[in-house]
């Protein structure tokens, strides 16, 4: 009488009773990689950083734009996006979820910059007010004389806040016009403005080089177009305009909605064409192409459930609500249209969503859920379902990708979930942060005080463990013997009778061992773990039966 294990698969956490997991599949599947049928450790972790801020670390964020490159740390939930501005080399960051609410803007400078370690050292407020009063307007000269039959221009005036501190001109919304006046600019009249606000209102912003620009507005028509006139700098309260129609530029104002994205705002993402996309409760909040600063309000996108994750898949975006989920597509935000999934599972944590390969994975009520352009449902259906999935705490999980592995941590433990091979695999690893390189592939994590490099020490790779589903076999009998088959030794072998451990033996070769014998039993699970790759192993009652095992086993 013998039993053998090849072929390995991982856990089947919706299967409670181990003797009714399907052959092949595990109890245990703890720090292991299975892939092409054998058990081989997870390499081990590098040491990175270590930051220098206080407390638990929540994100981190690879940047690469200050030399050298630093991980920007904080101790709430952190989402941040890199430059989309052409040309830029500053280094340009925008955050959402840092302490005071709002968004925030940085470069390398002022990130690194001033002496401290507590990366980013500086950071801003993201995008420009609107002046909260409007210009007054008024003509000076004499007009012309009534018998030269001229016709006035019929001019309003607006005015916005231009900030030039970082890598391109950010500018603000519009001003509330002035009132309407008639002026004769080609016979000498000039309209002066007063009140021109001296200051950006509010607070957090950086201030550093801040001018105005100041537009007018021909009245009289369906449409007005506000031309461009002039930028003056931030202290001058009042301007002259002596500038005849014909000669003003040809520079109009598109920037009538650019408000600042809203305290609050959270989630941000990249999507295709420069649009800059986040969510604020039940409202998806997207910018003007190329322009992360100005989120005008008439691109606001209401869904009827509170948005809980925002992920990016090819040219659209993935709306995860407390409901069911939204597609949001479209190639300007003034078109784009969200569609409200029919199949599809509520989010369970914002810190959980992960985009594999085209398709965006989350955690839901019962298991990890999946989002493609043509497809949602249960990714992990099968292999998890509702009583299972809720011991691993979905609400409080942080998850990652790595080598196409959707990589999960919650407080206490953590896991990795193939969506391709259905494997699911524990891990011993507490991470409270990570952050995936796209450009090297690598995974860095928060464990404890520092930052290290998952899965990138060959020399030195975690302990695994791997045990079996129990085997019945026909008649209670004594498996005496028993041999493992490894890339290298030595692998701790466990046998279990009837869920006793009858026998632990660390195996130095793969030549067959005695175990000590005294028992009967009619159930069996064997338990191997150690650092090397392990490819087949098995019990028999006899070397004869072991050596059958083998020869028909591999």
């Amino acid at each position: 009488m013998w039993i053998s294990f090849r072929n390995f698969h991982g856990e089947v956490p919706r299967i409670r009773d181990k003797r009714e997991l399907p052959q092949g599949y595990a109890q245990t599947a703890r720090n292991c990689v299975l892939e092409g049928g054998t058990i081989r450790p997870i390499k081990g972790l590098t040491l990175v950083d270590t930051p220098a801020k206080a407390g638990t670390k929540r994100t981190i964020y690879y940047y690469r734009d200050s030399s050298p490159d630093v991980f920007l740390h904080w101790t709430e939930d952190v989402d941040v996006i890199r430059s989309i501005i052409e040309g830029d080399v500053t280094g340009l960051a925008i955050f959402t979820g840092a302490s005071g609410g709002y968004p925030r803007i940085t470069n390398a400078t002022l990130a690194t910059g001033g002496g401290g370690a507590l990366y980013p050292n500086t950071s801003y407020r993201l995008g420009v007010p609107a002046p909260t009063t409007a210009p007054s307007a008024t003509v000076l000269g004499d007009p012309p004389s009534e018998e030269e039959e001229l016709t006035p221009e019929h001019v309003a005036y607006r005015y916005c806040f231009v900030n030039k501190s970082f890598s391109y001109d950010q500018e603000g919304p519009l001003s509330m016009p002035s009132g309407v006046v008639e002026a004769y600019f080609t016979e000498g009249q000039s309209v002066r403005l007063d009140s021109l606000e001296t200051s950006l209102p509010g607070y957090g912003h950086n201030t550093t080089n801040v001018v105005k620009h100041i537009y007018r507005g021909a009245v009289g028509y369906s449409t007005v177009s506000w031309v461009f006139v002039a930028e003056v700098p931030i202290g001058a309260d009042s301007y002259t305009d002596t500038t005849p129609a014909a000669s003003l530029s040809l520079t109009t104002a598109d920037n009538e909605e650019f408000y600042p994205p809203p305290d609050g705002l959270s989630g941000i993402k990249v999507m295709p064409n420069g649009i800059v996309v986040g969510f604020y409760r039940n409202t998806v909040h997207l910018s003007e192409p190329w322009q992360p600063h100005a989120f005008p309000p008439d691109y606001v996108k209401p869904v009827d459930w509170n948005i809980v994750c925002i992920g990016t898949i090819g040219q659209s975006g993935v709306i995860v609500t407390q409901g069911q989920p939204y597609l949001l597509m479209g190639s300007h935000p003034s078109n784009m249209t969200l569609t409200k999934l029919v199949i599809g599972h509520p989010g369970r944590s914002k810190r959980g969503g992960v985009e594999i390969d085209g398709t965006f994975f989350y955690p839901t009520t019962d298991g990890i859920a999946m989002v493609s352009l043509d497809d949602a449902g249960l990714a992990s259906l099968g292999i998890l379902d509702r009583t299972s999935w809720s011991a691993y705490s979905p609400s409080s999980i942080s998850a990652f990708s790595h080598s196409d592995w959707y990589v999960g941590f919650n407080t206490a433990s953590g896991f990795m979930f193939h969506p391709g091979s259905k494997e699911f695999v524990s891990l011993d690893t507490v991470a409270t942060a990570g952050y995936h390189d796209k450009l090297s592939g690598n995974l860095f994590l928060q464990i404890g005080a520092s930052i290290y490099q998952w899965d990138s020490d060959a020399s030195s790779p975690l302990t695994m463990t791997y045990k079996t589903k129990a085997e019945r076999v026909p008649y209670q009998c004594c498996m005496a013997c028993g041999m493992v088959l490894a890339k290298e030794y030595p692998v701790t072998f466990r046998l279990y009778g009837d869920g006793v451990l009858r026998k632990t033996v660390i195996v130095e070769n793969g030549d067959p061992f005695w175990m000590k014998g005294g028992y009967l039993a009619r159930e069996y699970e064997i338990e191997v773990s150690g650092t090397n790759e392990v490819i087949w192993f098995g019990a028999g009652e006899s070397i004869e039966d072991v050596w059958g095992a083998v020869a028909n086993g591999i």
